[in-house]
């Protein structure tokens, strides 16, 4: 799901995006990190480092049609390349140095000269920068004196100035402060002596030089997240300096902005979120005030000071952590009712219940507003969650709220709602950040359905809420391809679909539609009509493709689809491989 972007805006962004080219399968396995240098409007470098030991180096030509070539490959042995930059060398026009930081514990220094006739570049000659070719030294010492290398008509001197402690667990990634403007017209620039580290430790640290010593030292540390987080795998700056962006290890991303004047002072920021691994279900609220993966809640929300047509589509909840990958869900429909049944990779089906601080949040979104006084017996209210230790468990949190009030000797009124300090529920009156969503969300587990022998395949519910329908892994069947509506089974031939992974019928005024999603990841829409037979009696319905969704925007695992406010329209959801929920809004 496209936290943070409104429709328009996320579509306006889409058509400025699109694929020109892929690149050739140089690499043996996954590519690990990539740096570029532009070079010119039309020509750029960039190198690429995988895990099979190998380093390449790409020329881009850009202009009516995009041109790639390979101009040459390193290999580096059995320890991978994991950082990589490339630079143009002081005082030495169109020379560039790449530098590659590896698992061996060296940091590698590579220079090229580029040919600058019409910047036809010949092969490139790479040369290793260990100065002498003797045996590498590895004292202090030697860091402290400084190695040279040789580029052109130029020599360069590399020494370590400081090092730098404080991080407690791996550093992923370093970075400089961008070059900031000191004029007007934004010719002159100079490099803030400002460096932003990100480690696994979950933290992000900004390091610069004291004013007076001159010593490197740590002057901002942003993280320390919950026990939820798992650390960091990169920092990235802002031009301007003052915003730096994380991203985790579980995929998410992690913002803070320097609202400081006098004072630096960072606060976390909002950022999009979603899922970081495949998504293999989706459900609607009974009234489409939310959508339900799994397992996270997506709804509308507004923000006008940010998106034009006022509404964006924000994560407000992360309902279920669980230790097994999460195969099937489906919302309990009935009326008054904010329930799912989530199923796993186990035997059990699990419900889990809204509680009390999520319904008043939806007060708070724009999407459909829904009454949730039936949802819960008068005298009961679900406070929190409770978490065991494996995390495999969410146990409610009741509050009990006797009939009769008790009243203290001083004729003071007594709250008869008990205090419970394991609770931590949070009623969002905004769009959450990640450290909200990853604790504060959570739904409690009311109950658990036994009786499969294998894992969980698929679920669903009755329109009514009273009926919850399960199938696990442990049937052997062969199904022909068809789509079923509530009142007409259109059957779709083999022969007119590559295979089904699922099937809509979509009813959009009196317009009947079959939204079909293949196992190649494809969607696509079917118009429905009804012919006459012979005998004049009406025949089974006739289908033809009438729309194929851009195959960039198809991934599909599941879909599902709820009405609009708007009769002439359906919202259409697909969830994929390809970690993402898409939400169409289908017109007539």
């Amino acid at each position: 799901m496209e936290g943070g972007l409104g429709r328009g805006r996320l579509m306006r962004s889409l058509l400025q995006w699109r694929n020109v080219l892929q690149v050739p399968e140089k690499h043996k396995k996954g590519v690990t990190c990539i740096a570029a240098i532009v070079l010119s409007q039309s020509d750029a470098l960039f190198a690429s480092s995988s895990s099979d030991g190998v380093v390449s180096i790409w020329e881009i030509i850009s202009g009516s049609e995009c041109k790639l070539s390979c101009l040459d490959s390193i290999v580096t042995g059995k320890k991978a390349m994991v950082a990589l930059s490339l630079v143009e060398l002081p005082g030495n026009r169109g020379h560039l140095a790449l530098v590659m930081g590896g698992l061996d514990n060296k940091i590698h220094i590579y220079c090229v000269h580029l040919k600058t006739k019409g910047y036809a570049y010949g092969k490139m000659a790479l040369q290793n920068t260990h100065a002498d070719n003797t045996k590498e030294e590895t004292s202090l010492a030697t860091y402290i004196k400084g190695h040279i290398f040789v580029a052109g008509s130029s020599s360069y001197q590399i020494s370590l100035e400081s090092l730098l402690i404080g991080h407690e667990n791996w550093v992923y990634s370093v970075e400089w402060q961008p070059p900031q403007s000191s004029s007007i017209d934004g010719i002159e620039c100079y490099q803030p002596q400002s460096i932003l580290s990100a480690s696994m430790d979950k933290t992000m640290m900004i390091w610069q030089p004291e004013k007076t010593t001159v010593i490197w030292m740590n002057m901002v540390t942003v993280g320390e997240l919950s026990h939820c987080a798992r650390g960091f795998y990169g920092g990235h700056w802002s031009l301007s300096g003052s915003s730096i962006l994380a991203h985790g290890y579980g995929g998410s991303f992690h913002h803070w902005k320097n609202v400081g004047t006098d004072f630096d002072d960072w606060k976390p920021q909002k950022v999009p979120s979603g899922h970081f691994g495949p998504v293999s279900d989706i459900s609607w609220a009974r009234e489409g005030e939310y959508l339900l993966s799994t397992s996270r809640v997506f709804s509308a929300w507004s923000n006008k000071s940010i998106i034009e047509d006022g509404e964006a589509w924000h994560e407000i909840a992360r309902p279920q952590v669980h230790g097994h990958d999460m195969n099937c869900v489906t919302m309990i429909r009935g009326k008054g009712n904010h329930r799912f049944v989530s199923g796993a990779d186990e035997k059990v089906g699990r419900v889990f219940e809204a509680p009390l601080s999520f319904l008043k949040t939806l007060n708070h979104t724009t999407s459909k507003k829904s009454s949730f006084a039936d949802d819960l017996p008068s005298n009961v209210q679900i406070l929190g969650v409770n978490m065991s230790a494996l995390g495999l468990s969410q146990k409610p949190i009741y509050l009990y709220a006797s009939s009769e009030s008790k009243v203290r000797t001083n004729n003071e009124v007594v709250d008869t709602l008990e205090t419970v300090p394991e609770a931590v529920p949070t009623v969002l009156t905004e769009p959450p950040i990640e450290e909200q969503l990853a604790w504060h969300t959570l739904w409690p587990e009311s109950h658990k359905l036994y009786g499969h022998r294998n894992e969980l395949f698929s679920l669903c519910s009755d329109h009514d809420g009273k009926l919850v329908a399960s199938s696990c892994k442990d049937l052997v069947c062969k199904l022909r391809s068809s789509v079923w509506g509530h009142d007409t089974e259109v059957c779709l031939r083999n022969e007119q679909v590559p295979k089904l992974t699922g099937g809509l019928l979509l009813q959009v005024g009196s317009w009947k539609v079959v939204a079909v999603g293949m196992e190649n990841g494809l969607v696509e829409l079917w118009t429905l009509s009804n012919t006459r037979n012979q005998n004049g009696g009406v025949a089974e319905p006739n289908a033809a493709v009438a729309v194929r969704f851009d195959p960039f925007l198809c991934h599909v695992h599941r879909l599902n689809t709820t009405k609009s406010e708007d009769s002439t329209s359906v919202q259409l959801a697909s969830c994929g491989a390809d970690h993402c929920v898409r939400l169409f809004q289908v017109y007539v």
